[in-house]
């Protein structure tokens, strides 16, 4: 992925990165997604069937361009942070940088902070992003993102090439 494009992206995933469930200061934000990492390495992941069928209509409905559809299972704060215009504009500016949606992959959950996540691989046209819908104990949406896909990590049992 080139800069523009990690600049583009970037402007989008901020258009969809709305969430009053993630933390006010980076930092935190950065110490959540590394308790996370590591609870999720350690097999502690788990799929909420719930959340899990919240996020396949999500995307059901932003593919169908339903976008109040899309919106149904939004909090209260998720339902003033991203608007119906604003969630149709972010999602079809996708269109212009990745092309058409073609398919999507095998959700994977965890639980992190008190919300259960369910992140959708999403296969465009010309390239690969990930859905992320967090929801809290009443399956509803308490934060929704779209964002790129990370590349593989590597295996640890591969000894590093040295130059």
């Amino acid at each position: 992925m080139n800069i523009s494009t990690l600049r583009f992206t970037s402007m989008i995933c901020a258009a969809l990165l709305v969430s009053s469930a993630l933390a006010a200061d980076p930092q935190e934000k950065s110490d959540a997604a590394s308790a996370d990492t590591a609870a999720a390495e350690a097999g502690s992941s788990t799929m909420d069937p719930a959340c899990e069928k919240v996020s396949e209509d999500i995307m059901d409905a932003l593919i169908k361009g339903d976008y109040v559809q899309a919106r149904q299972a939004f909090n209260a704060d998720m339902m003033k942070k991203l608007p119906e215009k604003k969630l149709q504009e972010a999602w079809e500016s996708l269109f212009t940088q990745f092309g058409v949606p073609k398919m999507r992959g095998e959700p994977q959950g965890k639980r992190a902070d008190g919300l259960s996540v369910i992140y959708t691989p999403l296969k465009f046209e010309k390239g690969n992003l990930v859905s992320q819908v967090a929801c809290d104990a009443n399956a509803q949406v308490a934060g929704f993102y779209v964002v790129p896909e990370m590349p593989p990590k590597p295996a640890e049992n591969k000894k590093p090439v040295e130059y």
